[in-house]
């Protein structure tokens, strides 16, 4: 019988087939497996159309078996009606007795339900087959639905001596070969929207559109302050969407979609807006100031760079950029390496996996912050770190509002300051459900805020959990249900 692994994998390469067509959705793949060999498969082929578990068990021959049947997906099943029914619903309905995940599916509407649905109709959920892959797969799904944003992928060629573009250029310039041309424009074909300035607009006349490959258009984006482009230009040809953000007006005319915003932090700003209209995937291409913002204030999350065998001897340097280097390869006779940002919190993982290989395929555990306001937040962290604090608390309703799992013994995190510097990497050592009124005076010690006193303790945390419910119409009581969590620090 082959191991869960092997068929996980199998739901990779064919979620995978999903790439460019099935967003704003994930891409999932999913096999159903009887007796060691695989009787069904699918994937989900097209935004709007039937989920992988509906393609995977609509090609089952004998329906019948499905009932003595393992099914193996990429991410958790859905539990929500939207433009399709819940899958989690229709495994039910075939009593499926087994489903292996790779990942738990943090969209709002997911987040667990699925898992929880599936459980309390007596299935066997299995979670965490190759969740670092599967999240990988979905790495622009994962990051629009968790950091509230779009996946920023930063892309740019520049010479061999450093530069991406001679001084006084006139008129449009390309470096990289047809082959790295044509590889850029699959990419555009993958990702919702392509972004470049005002000034790379003016030179080089842009189309942005997908031409050398087949595939969709992505949605063009120019960053131009006070509207001094030229509407003659090829990015206002109407044959794509193209969103011009400015600090003049919000108009719509044609395709073109004029958006006033803030430019004081702009790419935030921009990013924010982007969010908004259900933007998942950018790719920045210039020019070199618009790339080197996203760079300044970290808001990218992979770049992808040529590197030509050209000498321009002079010109306009290439953006600084410090990254994890994921891959080098050729195209071309042109060199292009992959580079991956790490925020404070993957750093401290791959250096804690680094030591403790055990972890390795795991993927980065959930990384916040205590507390709702900075100064706590910070105090918090280095409270932690000093091994005075050993425990947190947080109130059941919030779980259940927020759709969150609870907390469970051998669980871990990362425990971040208040700007999401990562300090420590902790684990669950132990959990308990108790009333506000029934807090012990030595889980206030062990949770070691303050004076790390009872009365501490009631009057610190009635207050934030009044502020938490008020935002709802609710207020706290001295018989809501606390989840106490204790943890240890494994890594510093």
């Amino acid at each position: 019988m082959q191991n869960q692994e092997f068929f996980m994998k199998r739901c990779l390469t064919l979620g995978q087939k999903g790439i460019g067509l099935v967003s704003p959705n994930p891409m999932v793949g999913c096999v159903i497996v009887y007796d060691g060999e695989i009787i069904g498969e699918g994937f989900h082929q097209k935004y709007g159309e039937a989920h992988a578990e509906v393609n995977a068990i609509n090609s089952v021959t004998d329906k019948n078996l499905l009932n003595k049947s393992t099914l193996y997906v990429n991410l958790e099943p859905c539990a929500h009606f939207g433009k399709t029914p819940p899958c989690s619903n229709l495994i039910i309905e075939h009593k499926v007795p087994k489903v292996v995940i790779g990942c738990i599916d943090s969209f709002s509407e997911v987040s667990g339900a699925g898992i929880k649905k599936m459980r309390n109709a007596g299935i066997d959920v299995k979670i965490g087959i190759m969740e670092k892959e599967s999240r990988g797969l979905n790495k622009i799904f994962f990051t629009f639905h968790e950091k509230n944003r779009p996946y920023v992928i930063l892309k740019w060629a520049e010479s061999k001596d450093g530069f991406i573009a001679p001084n006084n250029q006139k008129e449009p310039f390309w470096m990289t070969s047809s082959k790295s041309k044509k590889l850029v424009h699959k990419w555009r074909a993958e990702e919702d929207a392509i972004l470049v300035g005002r000034i790379t607009t003016e030179k080089d006349n842009p189309y942005l559109t997908v031409r050398e490959v087949q595939g969709e258009n992505p949605i063009r984006i120019v960053i131009d302050k006070d509207l001094k482009l030229s509407t003659d230009l090829n990015l206002f040809d109407s044959d794509a969407k193209t969103i011009i953000f400015n600090t003049l007006k919000t108009q719509e005319i044609s395709n073109n979609y004029f958006i006033k915003i803030n430019f004081n932090n702009l790419i935030k700003n921009i990013l924010q807006e982007l969010h908004k209209q259900n933007i998942q995937s950018i790719i920045i291409e210039g020019g070199s100031n618009t790339l080197q913002s996203f760079i300044d204030v970290k808001l990218w999350d992979e770049a992808r760079i040529f590197t030509t065998n050209k000498e321009l001897i002079e010109g306009l340097k290439a953006p600084i950029i410090t990254g994890k280097t994921m891959e080098e390869t050729e195209v071309g006779g042109d060199k292009l390496t992959y580079y991956k940002f790490l925020s404070s919190s993957e750093r401290m993982w791959e250096e804690f996996t680094a030591k403790n290989q055990i972890y390795e395929k795991k993927g980065v555990p959930e990384s916040f912050f205590f507390c709702d306001n900075k100064k706590d937040a910070d105090e918090c962290s280095e409270l932690v770190l000093k091994g005075i604090k050993q425990a947190t608390a947080g109130s059941l309703w919030s779980y259940k509002k927020y759709n969150r799992s609870l907390p469970k013994k051998g669980d871990l995190f990362i425990v971040t300051n208040w700007n999401g510097k990562a300090k420590a990497i902790a684990e669950t050592t132990n959990t308990q459900q108790v009333s506000f009124n029934q807090i012990t005076p030595e889980f206030a010690r062990t949770e070691g805020e303050g004076d790390k006193s009872l009365t501490y303790w009631k009057k610190v945390h009635w207050d934030f959990f009044s502020r938490e419910m008020r935002k709802h119409g609710k207020k706290p009581s001295e018989n809501m249900i606390i989840v106490c969590e204790y943890f240890k620090i494994i890594w510093s």
